[in-house]
């Protein structure tokens, strides 16, 4: 099993603070797709960013895992249109 990422110098098992930021403006724009970007998500966890749009399409999310959540979130971006990304001329 490999564990260095070839070229980058860094382990599979650490996240990197960099990373972090990376996997929260990812998740940022993926829901300002679904959402619109009247929502503003200063000051939010990535995982708190999708709990949010799971609510906000009735996923029932209570007490579920973060894991649970990322799927669902993962799986209202394949199944739901997103708003466009840009104004239509």
């Amino acid at each position: 099993m490999r564990t260095e990422r070839h070229g980058t110098g860094l382990s599979n098992k650490k996240a990197t603070p960099e990373q972090s930021e990376i996997e929260r403006a990812v998740v940022v724009v993926r829901a300002s797709m679904l959402l619109g970007s009247t929502r503003s998500f200063a000051g939010m966890t990535a995982h708190d960013i999708r709990a949010i749009v799971c609510a906000r399409f009735g996923v029932a999310i209570g007490d579920r895992s973060p894991d649970y959540i990322r799927g669902a979130f993962d799986a209202l971006l394949d199944h739901r249109q997103p708003l466009p990304r840009h104004d239509v001329p």
